[in-house]
């Protein structure tokens, strides 16, 4: 098949940037299908007992968002402050305290929510169980403001970083975000994170743009070569 001239250039656009939207809507499925395992392995966690934190993490994105029970001592000393986090009307942020375990990784812990200047907060001494959920955490980007070593403040969960700053060697790969009522001090969370799962609707979009784009050039293609039939 013969490509007619007044056709070749305006392909050469509209055929890459068809493939590109279907790439993007196939991408966005295997998103979803991603999104929508996850939700279901934090649905079985939620229901289900809690699982021993593993001596040693090996895949920390496997283990995250699981549901599980680590044992250990808080290193107080080594506190440090996570995020800005506004809860009601008062800014604040996360207490992470390391967890120490004999024989295995230590475990950044997320205790719970305080707000900004607090340091009264209970410290626990002796073996403690903390229930939560894994969080593996993340380096920010190029918006996250820089830590401040001098007040343990740290505004991503960069457990990597965190833990050089605080000289806590071998730790896990992942946090442990702990679960607790409401009234206790740090704040915890309640409950297991669920993320929203939109993956659907922009595979649908860039699926519909890229039917658009197609739909439009078939009609402008075949408009110009019946005009250029018309031609004296």
């Amino acid at each position: 098949m013969t490509i007619p001239p007044v056709l070749r250039w305006p392909l050469l656009l509209v055929v890459p940037t068809f493939l590109l939207l279907c790439a993007l809507g196939g991408w966005q499925l295997q998103r979803l299908a991603w999104k929508t395992d996850l939700i279901a392995r934090i649905d079985a966690g939620a229901a289900g007992p809690a699982e021993p934190f593993p001596a040693r993490v090996v895949d920390a994105r496997a283990l995250e968002y699981r549901k599980l029970v680590a044992r250990g001592t808080f290193d107080h000393a080594r506190t440090v402050f996570y995020g800005a986090i506004v809860r009601g009307r008062e800014g604040g942020s996360f207490v992470v305290t390391p967890l120490l375990r004999e024989g295995a990784q230590p475990i950044l812990v997320l205790r719970g929510w305080v707000r900004e200047g607090r340091q009264d907060f209970p410290r626990p001494e002796g073996e403690v169980a903390v229930t939560g959920f894994a969080f593996a955490g993340s380096s920010g980007n190029w918006f996250t403001p820089d830590p401040d070593p001098r007040t343990r403040r740290f505004y991503a969960f960069d457990i990597p970083r965190i833990a050089a700053a605080i000289d806590l060697a071998d730790v896990a790969s992942v946090g442990l975000v702990a679960l607790g009522p409401r009234d206790a001090v740090p704040l915890p969370e309640q409950a297991l994170p669920r993320p929203t799962n939109p993956h659907l609707g922009y595979a649908i979009t860039w699926f519909g743009l890229a039917g658009a784009l197609l739909a439009f050039f078939v009609v402008w293609a075949r408009s110009l070569l019946r005009e250029q039939e018309h031609a004296p």
